[in-house]
């Protein structure tokens, strides 16, 4: 009766731990989207003629540490393409005291009229424009000229048609609620710009779709229901386990029989990673492993919970029988020691790529027990070792021709450099293996120190190093993040 007795209580102490667990990683979620405001910031951006424009931005970089830089759209800090990023200065705003202060003047036809405008300064910090070239897909990345210190970073991941149905959060610094703080006196208007944490504005949604658009550039985009206003343009879009899946860029309405119907696009984040990998910027990726709230760890728990309540049924049943365990044969449906043990220790189910995002075609490999274990080309790389190129990776594409003319080639080196032809090597991803092939180039290419018989593809893994014409001009096949 004791025996029973324990096992009952086995029994509830697992439902109650089951219970509570809904709610611990239910916080948790709500946790990561909280947090993930210290890596917001809001950025001005202050045109040539003096007017001013406002954005939102999301640090990245090493995990744990400050951000080295921060993405955003293109049309923030050109204030959509009225002027070039190089003659626009762009800033950080680091608290509440930043004010844009307007002059008006009475007109010949009785009306007051906006005459100047000036930024009158709180704490903020220049940065510098790293790449901001293209209307679609409108991505940008800066980087402070100075060190900021206690803005966090934020892991990116691709997003998925998995991923539909799910819960995101849009993350920004909404130009509405500014309106609030306008200040009217005499002749002047001063409109007070927050940028502190506290001023940030989280709404939430579902993503409804994720595909191409024809009318922005055929740019992949997240539709979804959170809401984006003006001001919350360069901010991330946030799933529940903190990661970034896109950028928040446009807010659409619709109006049908009197119904206004809201909805937000987001552009993967893909296209940013892209960029920051030809930049050779470092960033964090989310770990496809990690349970997102309120999903993956549910079903660990129900296993844990059944196995308790399996276990202890046995138990009752057990002590019922009047012969004893050493002499009774093993119960039907019990597990031994072994293989309790081996069920334990048995590797854990791969994630599939298909729900890491954009469909990605095998190519390279890397040896994992004798196996040869396929690469998705996205997810690698070609880091420069040696030469014009040292310290930048690029990502691959099918084929990937370099050398010093810009009509042929996707990876150019500047005119005049030594050792390198107009169109050197290329490579491609040809019949599920990665090749690198010499194009006839004068000085030739070697693979790991052996020089390539031009016109014949050379297969390479990740780790293979390539060099063009000598040894001062070299990359390295990688993974993504210069993993070798």
């Amino acid at each position: 009766m004791k025996r029973i007795k324990r096992a009952v209580l086995y029994v509830v102490l697992a439902i109650i731990l089951f219970e509570g667990s809904f709610a611990a990683y239910g916080d948790d979620g709500a946790a990561n989207v909280r947090d993930a405001r210290a890596a917001v910031v809001r950025i001005l951006v202050q045109g040539p003629d003096g007017s001013c424009s406002l954005g939102t931005g999301f640090g990245i970089g090493a995990q744990g540490e400050n951000a080295s830089a921060f993405i955003t759209n293109w049309h923030v800090v050109t204030s959509s393409g009225v002027y070039d990023y190089e003659d626009v200065k762009v800033y950080i705003l680091l608290d509440d005291n930043t004010v844009f202060r307007t002059e008006y003047a009475e007109g010949e036809d009785g009306e007051w009229h906006a005459v100047k405008g000036k930024i009158i300064p709180g704490a903020m910090v220049e940065c510098e424009v790293l790449y901001a070239e293209n209307e679609y897909p409108d991505v940008a990345v800066i980087r402070p000229r100075e060190t900021i210190n206690g803005i966090k970073t934020l892991p990116l991941k691709v997003a998925g048609q998995d991923d539909i149905g799910k819960k995101v959060y849009t993350i920004g610094y909404p130009g509405s609620a500014d309106k609030a703080s306008r200040v009217i006196s005499g002749n002047t208007e001063d409109e007070r710009i927050p940028g502190s944490i506290e001023a940030v504005s989280i709404d939430g949604g579902e993503i409804s779709r994720i595909l191409p658009l024809e009318s922005l550039g055929n740019t992949n985009c997240i539709v979804h229901h959170a809401h984006i206003n003006h001001g919350n343009s360069g901010g991330p879009l946030v799933m529940e386990d903190g990661s970034v899946i896109g950028i928040n860029t446009y807010g659409y309405g619709e109006e049908t029989e009197g119904t206004v119907m809201e909805y937000s696009v987001s552009i993967d984040i893909q296209y940013a990673i892209d960029v920051l990998d030809q930049l050779g910027i470092e960033y964090t990726e989310a770990s496809e492993n990690e349970p997102e709230s309120g999903t993956s760890f549910i079903p660990i728990i129900l296993i844990v919970g059944a196995a308790a309540a399996t276990s202890a049924v046995i138990l009752i049943a057990a002590t019922r029988k009047k012969k004893s365990i050493a002499d009774a044969s093993q119960p039907q449906g019990a597990v031994s020691q072994s293989a309790a043990a081996a069920i334990l220790s048995a590797p854990k189910p791969s994630v599939s790529s298909s729900s890491a995002g954009i469909p990605k075609q095998p190519t390279g490999s890397h040896s994992s027990g004798g196996q040869s274990v396929p690469i998705p080309l996205a997810e690698l790389r070609l880091q420069g070792i040696k030469g014009v190129f040292a310290g930048r990776r690029f990502a691959l594409k099918e084929q990937f021709i370099i050398g010093r003319d810009g009509n042929r080639c996707g990876l150019v080196y500047p005119a005049g450099t030594k050792g390198i032809s107009g169109a050197h090597c290329a490579i491609r991803f040809q019949n599920g293996r990665l090749t690198v092939t010499d194009l006839g180039s004068t000085y030739g290419t070697a693979v790991n120190g052996k020089k390539l018989v031009p016109g014949t593809p050379c297969p390479v893994s990740v780790g293979d190093r390539i060099f063009l014409g000598s040894d001062n001009e070299g990359f390295q096949i990688t993974k993504k993040g210069g993993e070798v």
